[in-house]
C-alpha cells in the first residue's frame, strides 16, 4: 500500500462511521441516560405548567415559568453535548477522505532510436559440368536487414499547490504495437513509485521505456539458369518481411487514496482506459519480441 492510500473502501468507511455513531450513542446513554430522562421530564413539566397557567388566567404566568428556565437550559446543554459526542465518535471511528492539491504535467522529450543495417551477397559463377551437356547456372543471392529502434522518454512533474506535505502514487504504463499484426495494442511495461511533495514544492521525474525494435528483411535470388522441365529462365525473385514492435502510446496517472485523480495519456482512447482500474487491468499485456543481434 502506497503513501496516502486508505486501507478502507468508501463502503467500509461509511460502515465504520455508522458503527462509531452507534457505539458513541450507546456510551452516551450509559453515562447520561438518567439525565436525558430527567431532562425530558422537566421539559414536559415546564410545558404543562406554562399551558395550565395560560389556560387558567388567559396570559402567560411569568412567575410560574421562570423557575423552570434553568432546567430547560440544562436540557439544551445536554442535547448539544450529545451531538458533539456523536460527531467525535464518528470521526474517530473512520478514516475520512482528505483534500489533496497535487497537479501533474507530462511532456514527451524523446522518441525513436538508433537504426542499423546489415547485408550479405553470395555469388556463384556456375559453369560446372553437370553431365548430359548441362552446366551449373550462375547465381547471386543477396540479403539485407534494417533494424530500427523505438523508445520514448517522458518528463513528469508533480506540483503541490497546497500549504502542507502531500503524498500520492505515481503510475506509468507504456504501450506497444506488433508490426504486421492485426491484433490490439498491448502493454509491455509499467511501474509505480510512492512520492511525497513538500508544501508549494515540486518533484521531477524522467521516465524511459525499454527500447523496442522493428526490422525489415529483404532477400533476392538471381540466376541465369533455366528450368529443366519448362525450359523457361529462372530469372530473379525477391521477398520482403517485416516484424518487431514499436511504441504505440503511454499513460501516466497520479493516484491518491486508491483513486486516479490526475491522468495524462498519448491519446484520448488511452486516457479513457486509464480512468477505470477495471479497463486498465483488462488491457492486453505482452512482451516485446527479442531484439535482433
Amino acid at each position: 500500500m502506497g503513501a496516502g492510500e486508505s486501507p478502507f473502501s468508501v463502503r467500509e468507511r461509511l460502515e465504520l462511521v455508522r458503527n462509531g455513531l452507534s457505539l458513541s450513542l450507546f456510551i452516551f446513554l450509559s453515562l447520561y441516560g438518567s439525565e436525558v430522562e430527567e431532562g425530558a421530564r422537566c421539559v414536559h413539566t415546564t410545558s404543562n405548567h406554562a399551558l395550565s397557567a395560560t389556560a387558567r388566567r388567559g396570559f402567560l404566568d411569568r412567575a410560574a415559568v421562570l423557575p423552570h428556565r434553568e432546567e430547560m437550559r440544562d436540557c439544551i446543554s445536554l442535547a448539544l453535548m450529545a451531538v458533539a459526542f456523536l460527531a467525535l465518535g464518528g470521526l474517530c471511528a473512520a478514516q475520512l477522505p482528505t483534500n489533496h492539491s497535487l497537479s501533474l504535467s507530462v511532456n514527451v522529450t524523446a522518441t525513436g532510436g538508433a537504426a542499423n543495417s546489415s547485408g550479405s551477397v553470395l555469388a556463384n559463377a556456375g559453369g560446372v559440368p553437370l553431365g548430359g551437356g548441362w552446366v551449373s547456372a550462375q547465381t547471386i543471392d543477396a540479403s539485407q536487414t534494417r533494424v530500427q529502434g523505438s523508445g520514448i522518454s517522458l518528463t513528469v512533474q508533480v506540483r503541490n499547490l497546497g500549504r502542507t506535505l502531500d503524498s500520492a502514487k505515481l503510475e506509468w504504463y507504456f504501450v506497444a504495437r506488433r508490426v504486421g499484426s492485426k491484433g490490439k495494442d498491448y502493454m509491455f511495461e509499467n511501474d509505480s513509485q510512492d512520492i511525497k511533495v513538500d508544501a508549494a514544492g515540486s518533484i521531477d521525474f524522467l521516465l524511459k521505456s525499454r527500447l523496442l525494435q522493428t526490422f525489415v528483411s529483404k532477400e533476392m535470388h538471381s540466376s541465369n539458369g533455366v528450368n529443366p522441365n519448362t525450359g523457361q529462365p529462372v530469372g530473379t525473385t525477391a521477398t520482403m518481411s517485416r516484424g518487431g514492435d514499436s511504441i504505440a502510446g503511454w499513460i501516466v496517472r497520479l493516484v491518491i487514496d486508491g483513486k486516479p485523480v490526475e491522468i495524462r495519456a498519448s491519446s484520448p482512447t488511452l486516457e479513457a482506459v486509464a480512468r477505470s482500474d477495471a479497463q486498465l487491468n483488462a488491457f492486453p499485456r505482452g512482451s516485446a519480441m527479442m531484439p535482433l543481434k
